[in-house]
């Protein structure tokens, strides 16, 4: 599958259920709320395995002091 295939797709769940839930008057704020408490623990599951601070450490070989970027000018 294409990428903009997958964007397609993606953009097609969101607006109906956008426009489910605003069409549902009374129940609204409840529905809205389950889809991004799942969205949430669907994130969170995604992404239990990252390693955050890894991400904020340089890689090895890489000199980010300030003396060195002074030098490169």
């Amino acid at each position: 599958m294409s990428r903009s295939v997958v964007l397609s797709l993606l953009l097609a769940v969101l607006y109906s259920t956008l426009y489910f839930v605003l069409q549902m008057e009374k129940y609204a704020l409840l529905t809205g709320t389950l889809e991004l408490f799942i969205l949430l623990a669907m994130v969170m599951f995604l992404t239990r395995h990252v390693d955050w601070f890894a991400i904020a450490q340089p890689r090895a070989g890489q000199d980010y002091s300030p003396e060195s970027r002074a030098d490169k000018g």
